[in-house]
């Protein structure tokens, strides 16, 4: 099936009143009819709408009276435009009336017998030529144009606008259409075909497990609602207002079209009314079938020139629509008492993956100072997201005290959740998804996390393992990512197993082929005995990845950085291929400093370089400069970087560096797993003396500190 009513809307602020004006006129109707109206005397006055048939009617109507008014007042456009007309950006009025003149005289000229070099003839080639040199005179001219723009609206912070001008003047379209799957004719069938697979991937491991989760789940379900006293669950209109600007601007919507704009530009009386059906929700268990589909985009997980493919090549990234979201961020707040282990870094305000490099450096430098030599197993768990067991997740909930409520309205939601995938601008069959958790869902993280936390129970207690001052530091997880800690090959052995009965036990599964381990001490060159998996063995590597970094086994901890230098230098290289030659240095600077130091700098924060590893990190992060300013002399490109104020690397690694000690200082006070090293704690001090700054300053005071530092230097050397 073709997707052919993808819209997008241009949000011009002249237009937000009309719009504005126009949803309260739609929607003063149906306001009136549920503001002040509890969902109990809904059913009495109008119990047409309490239903589940009323339900859908009433929230479809309400969102087809949102798409009427948008329409009405905002400039939209589909993305099906032709293919060349997207690559020319620069396309003007001009061009288009010289495009039409040339072809009405070429018409004459044919009407008129194509004779050679008649004045017709000569009016037509005239005219062609005419539209050629405009032709060639606006693309010179866009060379610039296209590079201040990009600019000016990087400077600005426009982050759509750039993307959108960046793709529409760089990106090649159709490009899916490259890729040939076994078994499949058309686009049509490819669609298909990931369909099917992304419905067996969203499917139980084990049916007896399902069963039984399903059977304990509904043999608790009613007694459950009367053991304790639960106060009813109701949503405010503070909260949904909330809500609504919690999710970004210019959000992708979902199937519906519906952007997070088209709440927030809206009457007031749009909110009362999604906080009264967000109500009705509630009371009535379930959510409207819109908030079931789920739209999927199939992305390569590879990234070589790969044609044969088949569907394992891809993950697919799902939006939901933006009303579903808002409805879940107000349903947050009732699962506080969903609490996660401490040492499950992923899904929580304030942590990142530099928090935990941290912590597994320290543990390991802590035994191998000791001379242990520290074993590390990373554990791989297939397609966590997508297989975790629906009724195993609301069982949990049960366990966990959550409202039955906030229960029955996920049950509805998940069990009856589908998805349909999106290739090349066609549309998959509707397949129904039997397990996981919704991808792009506001509660998916905490019942993801919550879900798969009696795995880091059961490894702490069983006692094995990696322990300082009886602190447990065995394991750690971030998100689904894994990763054991031992002194002892007995031990991980043990830890591993206890790891694939838990997972066993809620119905996930580990993939052994991806899962490894490593050691690191004196005696890392000295042969194990192999970790064993079921009937797999794990293998003993000289470098694994966690998280994307490359740790690698040795007597010390050491990282390979150059997986970081090679995907510096292709994200660097294809700005400048998109940009061609002689770019604006300040767009080049601009698109360095947001796109290509994150990824050569990613994780950093959390490791003391070597003088090594700083001069060959130094190399790769000034090699823009020398390419640009076409010199080699070090002091020339020094003095480049101080104009175009881009921090030398030795300097900016410091300041990231510092940024991070200085936020575990502060937050460790009250968080034991924040808390540094002695090492850690000297390297402070030494970049507090250095730069005369302190862990209580902010960025921006931190940032004019170490200007001023290299201000002072004169010759930038460290």
């Amino acid at each position: 099936m073709i997707n052919d009513d993808k819209l997008y809307f241009n949000w011009d602020k002249k237009h937000k009143f009309s719009y504005y004006e126009s949803t309260r006129i739609k929607f003063d109707q149906l306001f009136n009819i549920l503001h002040n109206c509890s969902p109990t005397e809904l059913a009495l006055t109008r119990p047409d709408i309490v239903t589940s048939a009323g339900l859908n009617t009433i929230y479809k109507n309400f969102i087809h009276g949102l798409m009427g008014c948008s329409l009405d007042c905002f400039d939209a456009r589909t993305s099906l435009v032709p293919t060349n007309t997207n690559k020319k950006w620069w396309w003007d009025d001009s061009l288009q009336e010289a495009k039409v003149r040339s072809l009405k005289l070429f018409n004459l000229w044919v009407s008129e017998g194509s004779i050679p070099n008649s004045q017709s003839f000569l009016n037509f080639r005239n005219a062609k030529n005419a539209f050629k040199n405009l032709v060639r005179s606006k693309k010179n001219k866009s060379k610039s144009s296209l590079s201040n723009t990009l600019f000016n609206y990087l400077k600005n912070s426009r982050g759509h606008k750039f993307w959108h001008l960046w793709r529409t003047a760089f990106k090649s379209h159709g490009d899916s259409r490259k890729f040939k799957f076994e078994g499949a004719k058309n686009e049509s069938d490819v669609a298909n075909l990931l369909a099917y697979a992304h419905q067996t991937n969203c499917s139980p491991n084990s049916e007896s497990i399902n069963i039984q989760f399903k059977n304990d789940y509904l043999a608790k379900k009613y007694s459950y609602r009367s053991a304790e006293r639960f106060f009813p669950v109701t949503v405010s209109v503070e909260m949904v207002e909330k809500a609504i600007f919690k999710i970004k601007e210019n959000s992708a919507p979902g199937h519906d079209n519906i952007y997070i704009e088209h709440l927030r530009f809206a009457h007031p009386s749009v909110i009362s009314i999604l906080k009264d059906l967000f109500n009705l929700f509630l009371f009535l268990g379930e959510v409207p079938s819109d908030f079931y589909k789920g739209l999927v985009t199939p992305i390569p997980k590879f990234k070589s020139h790969k044609v044969n493919v088949n569907a394992e090549d891809f993950r697919g990234i799902t939006l939901n629509v933006i009303c579903s979201k808002v409805f879940e961020h107000c349903l947050l707040p009732h699962l506080d008492c969903l609490l996660t282990s401490e040492r499950q870094f992923g899904f929580k305000k304030g942590l990142s993956c530099n928090h935990i490099f941290n912590l597994i450096r320290n543990t390991i430098n802590h035994f191998s100072s000791k001379g242990n030599t520290v074993n590390l197993g990373f554990i791989d768990v297939r397609k966590a997201f997508d297989k975790v067991n629906i009724w195993g997740m609301l069982l949990n909930l049960q366990k966990n005290r959550v409202n039955p409520m906030i229960i029955e309205i996920l049950e509805n939601w998940l069990l009856n959740g589908n998805a349909r995938i999106k290739w090349d601008n066609y549309l998959s069959d509707t397949v129904p998804l039997a397990a996981g958790v919704r991808q792009g869902g506001i509660l998916s993280p905490i019942l993801f996390s919550s879900y798969i936390n009696s795995v880091l129970l059961s490894l702490e207690n069983s006692k094995r393992g990696c322990f300082i001052g009886g602190q447990c530091v065995n394991s750690f997880l971030y998100a689904d990512d894994l990763i054991l800690l031992t002194i002892s090959v007995t031990d991980l052995q043990l830890l591993v197993n206890i790891c694939n009965d838990n997972f066993k036990s809620l119905d996930l599964q580990i993939n052994a082929t991806k899962s490894s381990c490593l050691r690191i001490g004196n005696r890392f060159l000295v042969g194990c005995s192999p970790i064993r998996l079921n009937e797999n063995e794990l293998c003993w590597v000289n470098e694994a990845k966690y998280l994307g970094i490359s740790l690698k086994a040795g007597r010390t901890f050491l990282c390979n950085w150059h997986a970081a230098r090679r995907k510096f230098y292709g994200t660097l290289n294809s700005i400048l291929s998109a940009l061609g030659n002689n770019p604006p240095i300040n767009v080049v600077i601009s698109l360095f400093q947001s796109f290509c130091v994150p990824v050569l700098t990613y994780g950093l924060a959390s490791f003391p370089l070597s003088n090594s590893e700083l001069r060959s990190l130094a190399f790769v992060y000034n090699s823009i400069f020398h390419k640009i300013f076409k010199s080699n002399d070090t002091e020339v490109i020094e003095q480049c970087q101080y104009f175009c104020h881009v921090l030398p690397f030795w300097a900016y690694y410091d300041f990231i560096r510092f940024s991070f000690l200085a936020k575990c200082v502060r937050s460790g006070v009250s968080h034991n797993y924040y808390r540094l090293s002695h090492e850690d704690i000297q390297e402070t001090d030494r970049l507090c003396t250095k730069y005369c700054i302190s862990v209580l300053d902010s960025v921006p005071v931190l940032k004019f500190k170490f200007w001023k530092f290299v201000d002072g230097q004169g010759c930038y050397a460290n």
